[in-house]
């Protein structure tokens, strides 16, 4: 099996593990949201499809499924685990929910006889069609032969107005931008593929066969306090849909390759032109639909909404044992002082805290 045969369609063999947060709120917008959705990742054509659902409350899940049978399995979070590095402790808080598919991979990674070799993260209101996943194939497979492993294969978010008519970028602003596409900083060619780095790149979405994960999973990223630099500055939801797209920042800032030396970001997607005459146009299999739930229904009760870095330093307080030490102090926007590389965290073997 291999990426580029998955990305001719043939799903044989491939195996998916997806994970879905959903702060269940049993409104008709969502019921009508979630069900799109398991639809579009059940239309997947794989050999199996594992979809695991993380909730704060199960009934109120269960009560907007048209199907239970639709998904694997509901994991109920009520007290949600932001899971740490440094001998397993953890903070809990309905915060943290984004976060509880992580514990569950290793679980899976580590126990499962017969383990997925595709694994994705969504937000319960993001349609991911099956010529997403196809197209996501053939280009990881180029990418990784030709960027030195420095560049990942993207997604771009968009959002249609009610009749269905018009598509608008999520996050990523217009594309092309207004000062030109000329003048746009991250852009490359390989074979008769043509790729462009977005100024935001976030989509709520990440999508990883076994090899990504691996390093992922052994990357100080893959747990909360891991995050460094301007991901401090993330909320702890948008932290956890990120997926592994600054893992190789710093090697991608080293490197002097002319394709790669003015992209600031790893994740690209592919865009194109209609004809010579034509703006550039960024390929509808590498776009992702957001439905647009309201940010509430992302969050479970009162918990806020809040940047990692002030996420971590609330836990600091609510659990002594912790301690969150600067490394390389700087001062950094706002005229707050963190540190410059990622902030060395220290906590007890048994830290629990309510953040």
């Amino acid at each position: 099996m291999s990426l580029e045969q998955l990305g001719r369609g043939d799903g044989t063999g491939f195996r998916a593990f997806v994970c879905i947060t959903a702060f269940a709120t049993g409104t008709p917008k969502q019921k009508s949201t979630l069900r799109r959705v398991l639809q579009s990742i059940n239309g997947w054509k794989l050999e199996k499809i594992f979809i695991y659902v993380f909730t704060q409350n199960r009934t109120k899940l269960e009560s907007i499924l048209a199907h239970p049978s639709t998904v694997s399995k509901i994991v109920e979070a009520t007290h949600s685990r932001c899971a740490f590095g440094s001998g397993g402790s953890m903070t809990t808080t309905p915060e943290c929910l984004p976060w509880e598919h992580r514990l569950m991979i290793d679980h899976v990674v580590q126990t499962w006889q017969r383990k997925p070799n595709l694994y994705a993260y969504l937000e319960d209101d993001l349609i991911i069609p099956w010529d997403a996943v196809q197209s996501w194939a053939r280009d990881t497979e180029l990418l990784r032969k030709s960027s030195q492993g420095l560049l990942t294969r993207g997604f771009y978010l968009y959002m249609e107005n009610a009749r269905g008519e018009t598509k608008s970028l999520v996050n990523g602003g217009t594309f092309p931008p207004p000062q030109g596409f000329p003048n746009w900083r991250c852009k490359f060619r390989v074979g008769d593929r043509t790729f462009v780095g977005l100024p935001n790149p976030y989509v709520c979405f990440w999508l990883m066969d076994s090899q990504q994960l691996s390093a992922f999973r052994v990357s100080p990223q893959w747990h909360l306090n891991g995050l460094h630099g301007a991901m401090r500055f993330w909320g702890v939801r948008e932290a956890a849909a990120f997926g592994d797209g600054f893992l190789r920042l710093g090697d991608l800032r080293k490197t002097t390759d002319p394709n790669l030396v003015d992209c600031q970001g790893q994740p690209v997607v592919p865009y194109h032109y209609a004809d010579h005459t034509a703006a550039p146009q960024l390929d509808p299999a590498a776009g992702v639909h957001h439905l647009g739930l309201p940010t509430a229904s992302r969050k479970a009760g009162s918990a806020p909404l809040r940047p990692v870095h002030e996420f971590l330093v609330q836990s600091e307080k609510t659990c002594p044992s912790m301690r969150i030490m600067p490394n390389h102090v700087t001062t950094l926007r706002g005229g707050v002082t963190y540190g410059k590389e990622a902030h060395k965290v220290i906590l007890a073997s048994n830290c629990s805290a309510t953040g």
